[in-house]
């Protein structure tokens, strides 16, 4: 049976540390929760890696140490990733990436995009190696974020949305089906992982996605569940650590 770990930010089952609030927080954490991992020394596969390392510097650093680092991406900008050993411009799903040949494989917001969420795992699965961890960054499929993102893309406003917040939305659907505690245990159900941990981390970035006299909603969220407990966060990263034989 598979252990399931969750991991308040700061150790705390209460209240989360007031850093985890500021931009860039859960990047910071995400990132210094990949560099404890001596797999991400390793053979790392980077799924969703798009044309280069992600722009926030602390993930750029982490990816820099891989002893080599591969990458699958839909987007053709990927044959022009200058860090990759080994690339594949196609859905991860039809990739033929190499079986048991990862010490980790990560993602940083893609899982949101999974259609099916059992076949994805099942195929980070047979990409790790015995004792390979897979990392996940993702928003929080139980958060409001996910939730009026879901409704704007089915109403077909994603457009009009991405105008008006004057913020980088993404041209790609998202499903949020590999993005809660229940959802990735379901996915993950008679796979060799031996442990979940899911860490939730807040955040009050998502305001920006409002647009200016709404930003008084998302903030009262903040105020009264979001900055307060767990699983009411708006970002969970999903670690899943797979059997060492």
């Amino acid at each position: 049976m598979m252990r399931v770990v969750v991991a308040p930010p700061d150790g705390k089952t209460k209240r989360f540390a007031r850093v985890r609030t500021k931009p860039g927080g859960p990047i910071e954490y995400f990132a210094r929760l990949l560099d404890t991992d001596d797999r991400m020394r390793g053979r790392v596969l980077d799924v969703g890696c798009g044309p280069d390392y992600p722009e926030p510097q602390p993930m750029r650093a982490v990816l820099a140490r891989c002893a080599q680092l591969d990458g699958v991406d839909p987007d053709p900008a990927v044959e022009n990733h200058p860090h990759l050993a080994l690339r594949w411009c196609s859905e991860f799903a039809e990739a033929e990436i190499p079986r048991a040949a990862y010490d980790a494989v990560m993602t940083y917001n893609v899982v949101e995009h999974i259609k099916q969420p059992r076949f994805f795992l099942e195929k980070v699965c047979a990409a790790l190696r015995a004792g390979g961890a897979f990392y996940a960054f993702t928003p929080h499929a139980l958060h409001p974020f996910a939730m009026v993102s879901r409704l704007v893309q089915s109403i077909g406003l994603k457009d009009a949305w991405r105008v008006l917040s004057k913020q980088k939305v993404n041209p790609y659907p998202a499903f949020y089906r590999l993005n809660r505690l229940g959802a990735v245990l379901k996915a993950a159900r008679d796979l060799p992982f031996t442990q979940l941990t899911c860490h939730y981390l807040p955040t009050p970035q998502w305001q920006a996605y409002f647009p200016a006299p709404l930003r008084i909603l998302p903030a009262m969220y903040d105020h009264l569940l979001g900055l307060r407990l767990q699983r009411c966060a708006a970002v969970i990263v999903i670690q899943l650590e797979k059997a060492e034989s």
